[in-house]
């Protein structure tokens, strides 16, 4: 058994080039083989990759692709412009589908490049707020300005803040354009738009009424504080106290590392 054991030791040595990780055990030559196959196909598949990159980097096929991104992008405005002028109570609609495209999107493209720990900061938190509420809680005053104080404050600053612009040819700029954006659009369109079963749930008292009509810096400021400390302190156990060897290990970014 130690003789096997240290030919396959000295087997697995001669392929040290292929950088084998820690949770890869060796057993057998079978396993040493299969291994190599494994590094040999990935190695390949990478070079296809480069090649296919090489190739629409030329100038020709940049300009018709950001051609074909402009004029995509230009209409997809259109079109987001006046839904929400035609329709605002349905525009929250238009709203969750294009989230779940460009966040499910984001979080693949994140992932891959070690950064979808920043999918945890709090203007993605708000999008989670903003859904329930659309979704779970559309009746509820409290929350309607709760997310209207959260998208029409800081997440809406956040576009000078953080520079936000449209470029077309640029999905990650488009997607926090959105993030920061559009919630803000929505919560314009609850606010003066509101659908027919909020309408007359309002309409059928008049302290309702009343409520809706007004809000006091109650409503728009220390109210939205309850999620933002919710958040903040399921952040910091999650960044510095559950994940943090993990992120330190990988290699992880985070906002603050």
């Amino acid at each position: 058994m130690g003789r096997k054991s240290g030919s396959l030791h000295t087997l697995a040595a001669a392929y040290e080039d292929d950088r084998w990780s820690e949770d890869e055990e060796i057993e057998t030559i079978d396993d040493i083989v299969r291994l190599k196959v494994r590094r040999l196909v990935e190695a390949e598949i990478k070079t296809r990759v480069r090649r296919f990159l090489v190739k629409q980097k030329t100038a020709k096929r940049t300009l018709a692709r950001d051609k074909v991104t402009f004029m995509a992008g230009t209409v997809d405005l259109w079109l987001s412009a006046y839904w929400l002028g035609a329709w605002p109570e349905s525009f929250y609609k238009l709203y969750t589908f294009k989230a779940g495209v460009l966040f499910a999107t984001r979080w693949i493209v994140y992932r891959y490049k070690r950064w979808h720990y920043y999918l945890l900061d709090l203007c993605y938190a708000a999008q989670l707020f903003l859904l329930l509420q659309l979704w779970i809680f559309p009746l509820s005053l409290r929350w309607i300005k709760m997310t209207f104080a959260l998208n029409c404050g800081p997440l809406l600053w956040s576009v000078l803040a953080f520079r936000n612009s449209l470029v077309y040819h640029s999905l990650d700029k488009l997607t926090s354009f959105f993030l920061h954006w559009f919630p803000a659009c929505v919560s314009w369109a609850t606010r003066w738009y509101p659908s027919a079963e909020l309408r007359a749930k309002i309409d059928a008292s008049p302290e309702l009424r009343e409520a809706w009509e007004r809000a006091d810096l109650f409503e728009l400021m220390a109210l939205p504080l309850v999620p933002y400390f919710l958040w903040a302190a399921a952040y910091y156990v999650k960044i510095f106290v559950i994940s943090s060897k993990r992120i330190d290990e990988r290699g992880y970014t985070t906002l603050f590392k």
